[in-house]
């Protein structure tokens, strides 16, 4: 048996793995809304279809650090559900659960742990990443043309 069979077949911690996908589809669609919304504002103040660099960089990093705020609640779930094998510190059934837990004994607070961490590194990830893409498109469409 490999390392791979053996993590996903004895170690796999469904509801962390539902929880997780629960949490990236919101931070996805609200981070793609609000970057192309940004971007169209973008557009209509420099009245330039292609903008400068930083412009991009910018955007995506404010939309990244948004919706990483937004969906925050579900991260700190979704991360409680997935270290609860291995702690043995925490005892939730599923993600409902785990929330009305959550907020039933350390408060509503405790939905919003570690906010300032997942906002920098979801703002620099899809910063440089949304930036390099328009980059390359760019790049591409001059190639192309």
């Amino acid at each position: 048996m490999d390392c791979s069979e053996y993590l996903f077949f004895y170690n796999f911690n469904a509801q962390g793995y539902w929880t997780g996908l629960a949490t990236f589809g919101p931070y996805v669609s609200l981070y793609f809304a609000g970057y192309e919304k940004l971007k169209h504002a973008g557009r209509q103040y420099t009245g330039q279809h292609d903008l400068p660099f930083y412009y991009y960089l910018t955007m995506a990093g404010v939309a990244g650090a948004a919706s990483a705020a937004v969906t925050c609640p579900l991260d700190v779930v979704k991360t409680r559900l997935q270290v609860q094998d291995k702690t043995n510190t925490y005892d939730y059934k599923n993600g409902w659960d785990a929330l009305k837990k959550i907020v039933a004994k350390e408060g509503w607070s405790a939905l919003f742990k570690g906010i300032k961490p997942r906002c920098l590194w979801m703002a620099g990830g899809t910063a440089t990443t949304m930036a390099a893409y328009e980059e390359v498109k760019k790049v591409f469409n001059y190639m192309f043309q």
